[in-house]
């Protein structure tokens, strides 16, 4: 058997390795039988449909986790250097360190108040760079303005060391208010260019003002009735207070009327310079409050250090006191209504006769007796002659008017409840004398007083009084000239005179303002032109401010300023334009309007009110021309 094996493999060899083509084509014995294998006339997809679809669904999962997988390896490294930074190892954290204030939390206003501030590293590393910034308000004031910032440096705070500073503090404000201390701890890290902040707060209390306000007024007042409130500024603290001042606000209602020592600011601010340990100020004001029965209105005194920016501001509040006064009606009332209105001040023109009523009313529960009215009228602007006492008795000796029972018998007893009316009339002086002296702020002020007799529970009788004052201010007589010229005035006119239908003729507009007693500001004129009438453009004097207003037709001159006595004792306000004229032929006869109506308005700085005047239409009668010639206003053909 092995025999043979060893003969194939011989011939195996012979036919391996040798050229004759027939040993190679001899097959080996044996017969191969075909194997038919059944192959589909088209290749099928559906095996790698399903591997097609898992890869397609595999691929943005994996993605999708890689994904979530790179977030939270993110979000985890943040979360490891924040814990090394603020917590973990050789990093610094902000809850590692301590900043201790160590001082009275009490102190006087105005006094010295030492604190020791104490900044503690827990940390591992040092704090480079530290710096201690204090922050503080030192008055009342406003916040904003009178911050207070000292700022110490430390260097390098070691690890486990402390550093420390000594700081002295000067708070102001009211006895019970409370201060705000702020420590700032500014610093920096090896290895970083930020600046960390710690901060810590301080609260201080004031347990003594400064500066001590009293005031010492009524806690009750009539409407109108005058009354005083006296202030007093006393400075407590050992330390000499500098450029001190007093402002007083002052409620709706009240009317100044005057002060002592008088304001060295408005009407409501004094300066009252330096002040040494136990030095007092003293100041009186007087005024009236208006309002209805039960009204509550409140002053606020301040007293402290002048802004030296704004010298009638305070800049560092040392103290401020709140004063109530209740309105109440009096027991015997006299109320005095001037031309129908009751108010404070009144503004009458200069010729208006004014007529006066006074009210009066018995508001007691009780009756009152021999009840007398006086009115005493006085001013520059006071024509006496003309005081007309309606029922009253004028003493004009002492310059007043008198009712009483003997000139009024409702005046013998008046009832609980009662209530009664008297009047008198007076009219102003004209404001400009024939010499054209002109009265300067003219005004008439009027003082009612009103007593009578009430008798107590003990028959005894007690006097009652009470009391009213107006003041009338006259206002500015502000007038208007308006005229047309041809021949002469500013311009040098052409056309046809008489005017000619179809043809234009040109013609000076002049404007003349007069004003009497009270300076005016703001003062303008305005007027329409016709549609046949055109502007030109031309102003006489150049700079006065002269415009056309397409769209209304209005010529406007804005005057300004026009002083008291303008057109009287010194130079009128005055201003020249050129217009032109064409009329129509349907004009033919007629006298046409260059310029409508002028209106005139301004402002009267001693009244404050509008002052105002109007002048009729401009024709092309020529009436202020030198050449005019009556018929020469008429258009021809």
């Amino acid at each position: 058997m092995a025999e043979t094996d060893e003969n194939h493999i011989e011939e195996l060899k012979k036919r391996l390795y040798t050229k004759n083509n027939q040993l190679l084509r001899k097959r080996t014995e044996g017969t191969l039988h075909r194997k038919e294998l059944s192959v589909p006339a088209e290749w099928s997809h559906k095996e790698e449909g399903p591997k097609q679809n898992f890869m397609a669904k595999l691929s943005p999962s994996i993605f999708k986790k890689f994904f979530i997988w790179s977030i939270v390896f993110f979000v985890a490294v943040l979360g490891f250097v924040a814990y090394k930074f603020y917590g973990g190892g050789n990093a610094v954290s902000n809850d590692n360190i301590d900043i201790n204030i160590l001082g009275n939390a009490f102190t006087a206003g105005g006094e010295e108040l030492p604190l020791q501030i104490e900044v503690v590293n827990k940390n591992t590393v040092p704090l480079d760079f530290s710096s201690l910034v204090i922050e503080y308000s030192k008055g009342g004031g406003d916040q904003t303005k009178d911050i207070v910032r000292i700022r110490k440096d430390l260097g390098t705070i070691l690890a486990g060391r402390t550093a420390n500073e000594n700081i002295k503090l000067t708070l102001y404000g009211e006895q019970g208010s409370i201060k705000d201390v702020k420590a700032t701890l500014e610093y920096r890290v090896a290895g970083s260019n930020a600046i960390f902040v710690k901060e810590r707060h301080y609260s201080i209390t004031i347990n003594s003002a400064p500066l001590s306000i009293s005031i010492n007024a009524p806690n009750t007042a009539s409407s109108n009735q005058q009354f005083t409130l006296n202030i007093k500024a006393t400075l407590n603290a050992s330390k000499p207070a500098q450029n001190m001042l007093v402002r007083v606000e002052y409620p709706p209602g009240f009317q100044f009327a005057s002060a002592n020592p008088k304001p060295d600011f408005s009407n409501n601010a004094w300066s009252i310079g330096d002040l040494a340990q136990g030095a007092e100020k003293n100041i009186s004001i007087i005024g009236s409050l208006y309002g209805e029965d039960g009204d509550e209105r409140s002053f606020r005194a301040y007293a402290g250090e002048g802004d030296k920016t704004d010298q009638s501001s305070i800049a560092v509040i040392y103290n401020s006191l709140l004063h109530s006064v209740t309105i109440k009606k009096p027991f015997l009332e006299a109320k005095l209504i001037v031309n129908g209105q009751d108010q404070k001040d009144f503004v009458v023109s200069g010729t208006t006769p004014i007529r006066a009523e006074i009210v009066w009313t018995n508001n007691l529960p009780t009756r009152i007796d021999d009840v007398q009215i006086t009115a005493r009228v006085t001013g520059n602007a006071l024509d006496s002659n003309s005081i007309s006492p309606l029922g009253g008795f004028y003493d004009s000796k002492n310059g007043q008017i008198i009712w009483d029972k003997n000139t009024s018998k409702e005046l013998a007893t008046i009832e609980p409840g009662e209530t009664g009316k008297l009047s008198f009339t007076f009219s102003p002086l004209p404001l400009l004398t024939g010499s054209q002296t002109i009265i300067s702020d003219p005004s008439i002020m009027v003082a009612i007083d009103i007593k009578g007799s009430q008798l107590s529970e003990s028959q005894n009788a007690a006097e009652i009084n009470n009391s009213d004052t107006k003041i009338i201010r006259i206002a500015t007589s502000l007038d208007l000239a308006a005229r047309a010229l041809y021949s002469s005035g500013a311009f040098t006119n052409t056309g046809p005179i008489p005017p000619k239908a179809d043809t234009e003729t040109t013609y000076t507009i002049v404007w003349t303002m007069a004003n009497s007693a009270n300076p005016v500001s703001d003062a303008e004129v305005r007027a329409a032109l016709p549609v046949y009438v055109r502007f030109l453009g031309t102003v006489s004097p150049a700079g006065e401010d002269v415009s056309f207003d397409v769209s209304s037709r209005q010529v406007i001159w804005k005057a300004g300023s026009v002083p008291r006595g303008a057109g009287f004792s010194g130079v009128a306000r005055e201003v020249s334009f050129q217009v032109g004229l064409t009329p129509s032929i349907t004009q033919v006869g007629s006298v046409p309007i260059l310029v409508s109506e002028s209106t005139l308005s301004g402002t009267d700085t001693f009244t404050n009110t509008t002052v105002s005047s109007k002048r009729g239409q401009v024709t092309t009668r020529l009436t202020n021309d030198p050449a005019f010639v009556s018929g020469n206003e008429k258009v021809v053909r």
